[in-house]
């Protein structure tokens, strides 16, 4: 009935309660069919027979097996189970997380060997290798429609045959299936973990991190937004930019001004320090980008930078004091990085810290602090008191340049966020990224 409410396809199929009746059935649905006990695991005893008199011989082999009659062995308490056989099909099996509402597909996987081999005796290939994307993303909807109307929360896998370009349901199992293990080292996400949260309560967004169209915040995290600023100009701004904002407020806190010195600003190319380079250029700062990536000192120079540090000037084992460099600096790197800016600050100076993609570790020493009088302010944008929050947003849309966000921006859809992550870790991806949905 779910099946047929959700308009899929399943292979035609029965139940036979006598030796008898599984001739009949068999006949029925239409040779080749499969045939196998329901109350054994793993396909044991499973054939696929191709005539009636296969049929006979399969269940006087079974009754052989048991050492008891065909009339036992075929019975109420003890019913074969048989299903119209697809001939020359591929097999697909589908792993997903669901809390109710929401489903994340951790991995499609195509059977190697043709459908019928039992999936734990089969081999098969993650990512796919001969599906169209149009037949993949027909199995992530079919998945996520049954997932949703089950009720799952937590795994589910599906078992799929793909035969001529339609696609069947073979099997739905709403919990861990042996495919598990296997997914989450494939795709590196602790499917398992998620899907255990998950059953504590938890939703899909929150367990997974996964994206979405939507999201639920709690009321008080909520800013209202400038008025000049544009829904798309925050989103471009973002967390990153909100950070790179409150980096700069402590650095002017601290005493900071044009006439100072240079300002260091690490990972320059990167969210953070694109918004930061844009702001301390339109302050009158003079800015310094630090970036491992030299390819991008004309983007860098374009939000405003003066000079083009390459980031290995930061990269060998700090000393507890070197030559005095900058007034100040913010920085999105961390660990080695981050104690050599501390030892290169002017007398006086500040750093603004707010990211560790370098490491959480510090390996420098005090000598900054001590003999230099060098501050070093932690940015947190998580816990910032709201009136901070609020000044923030402001002086957002006093002391950032529009054309230049504009310039740091790139626009990509939903369907495009996967291969941006991937960029993201590895890189390749410079200023923010907006992502249009619908």
């Amino acid at each position: 009935a779910l099946i047929d409410k959700l308009k899929l396809k399943q292979p035609k199929s029965g139940i036979a309660k006598t030796p008898g009746e599984a001739r009949a059935v068999a006949e029925t649905i239409g040779y080749p069919v499969v045939i196998r006990p329901s109350y054994v695991l793993g396909g044991r005893a499973m054939e696929i027979v191709h005539d009636g008199a296969e049929v006979d011989r399969y269940v006087a082999r079974l009754s052989a097996t048991l050492d008891r009659p065909s009339e036992l062995v075929v019975s109420d308490k003890r019913p074969l189970l048989i299903d119209s056989y697809l001939t020359d099909a591929v097999e697909v099996d589908v792993d997903c997380l669901c809390d109710g509402k929401d489903t994340f597909v951790a991995g499609i996987m195509e059977h190697i060997e043709e459908a019928g081999i039992h999936s734990g005796d089969s081999a098969c290939s993650l990512p796919v290798h001969t599906l169209s994307a149009e037949i993949v993303a027909e199995l992530e909807r079919q998945t996520a429609a049954l997932a949703k109307a089950l009720h799952v929360g937590g795994l589910m896998n599906v078992q799929f045959a793909i035969k001529d370009g339609e696609i069947f349901i073979l099997e739905v199992n709403p919990r861990a299936s042996r495919t598990v293990p296997f997914v989450a080292k494939t795709v590196g996400t602790p499917i398992a973990k998620v899907a255990a949260r998950i059953m504590a309560g938890e939703s899909l967004e929150a367990a997974l991190g996964a994206y979405g169209g939507k999201t639920r915040v709690k009321g008080d995290w909520l800013v209202r937004l400038p008025e000049t600023i544009t829904t798309r100009e925050a989103m471009a701004i973002g967390t990153a930019g909100y950070t790179a904002m409150l980096a700069v407020m402590a650095l002017e806190g601290h005493g900071l001004n044009p006439e100072r010195g240079p300002i260091a600003v690490t990972g320059a190319a990167g969210g953070v320090g694109s918004v930061a380079v844009a702001i301390l250029a339109k302050r009158g700062f003079t800015v310094h980008a630090v970036t491992g990536r030299p390819q991008e000192a004309d983007y860098l120079k374009g939000l405003g930078a003066a000079e083009i540090v390459e980031r290995k000037e930061l990269a060998g084992p700090p000393k507890p004091l070197a030559k005095e460099r900058w007034a100040g600096a913010v920085d999105s790197v961390g660990s080695t990085t981050l104690a050599n800016l501390l030892s290169m600050t002017r007398y006086g100076g500040a750093v603004a810290a707010c990211g560790l993609a370098g490491g959480m570790d510090l390996p420098g020493s005090v000598a900054p602090f001590i003999l230099r009088g060098v501050c070093l302010y932690g940015i947190d944008s998580v816990m910032c008191p709201l009136e901070r929050r609020k000044t923030a947003w402001k002086r957002l849309e006093t002391d950032l340049d529009r054309l230049k966000l504009a310039a740091m921006t790139t626009e990509i859809g939903l369907s495009d966020v996967p291969k941006a992550a991937a960029d993201i870790l590895n890189g390749q991806v410079r200023g923010r990224i907006v992502v249009k949905i619908g």
